[in-house]
């Protein structure tokens, strides 16, 4: 039994795991990014309709 082959394979099963976790972790981010950005323009859009209605 070879010790090393086995710390070998668990290292690159970890490292495909952190490369996943990594990936969505970047997905994740640009949807927030982008719901933040929607988010943002609502509040803008919302915040001229209740200017305008003051206005009248």
């Amino acid at each position: 039994m070879n010790i090393f082959a086995e710390v070998t394979i668990d290292e690159t099963g970890i490292i495909k795991q952190i490369d996943a976790v990594k990936e969505a972790a970047d997905r994740f981010e640009d949807e927030a990014l982008k719901l933040r950005g929607m988010l943002t323009q609502a509040k803008a859009t919302a915040k001229i309709k209740k200017e305008k209605a003051e206005e009248k």
